[in-house]
């Protein structure tokens, strides 16, 4: 189940982050040039950190900063599927899902974040394999 929230202004980060830290396990933080900046980063990682979510960012410099992880698509994957999306567009005038497979991603992990967010270390040992290809 994902939950989308969408902010207008960096001002209504705080309350949005709250709202979405209540009602859900996990966090899913996607590139926005409204609200991301290093202010709202450290208070995204502040908050979760201390609502014990884990939060999964695009990129591995979040990671390194932080977040539990990051799904990265591959740039071949990317073009390949982007290639894919406007050739069907192009011949039938219509959009159509496609679906990645889960070798075009690559996830980093940060196991410091998990190790402080998950208690017992066979679930951390599960968490992790099954991140990694």
């Amino acid at each position: 189940h994902v939950n989308l929230y969408r902010i207008d202004n960096a001002n209504q980060l705080p309350a949005t982050l709250r709202l979405a830290v209540q009602q859900n396990e996990a966090l899913i933080f996607l590139r926005d040039p409204l609200v991301v900046n290093n202010d709202s980063i450290k208070f995204l990682m502040t908050h979760t950190l201390e609502n014990r979510r884990h939060i999964i960012g695009y990129s591995k410099s979040l990671v390194d900063m932080g977040f539990t992880a990051a799904l990265v698509p591959k740039p071949e994957a990317f073009g390949r599927l982007l290639g894919k999306s406007a050739e069907i567009y192009f011949v039938s005038g219509n959009f159509k899902k496609i679906r990645s497979q889960d070798t075009d991603y690559i996830v980093h992990v940060n196991q410091r974040a998990i190790d402080r967010l998950v208690q017992d270390k066979k679930t951390v040992t599960k968490i992790s394999a099954g991140l990694l290809p």
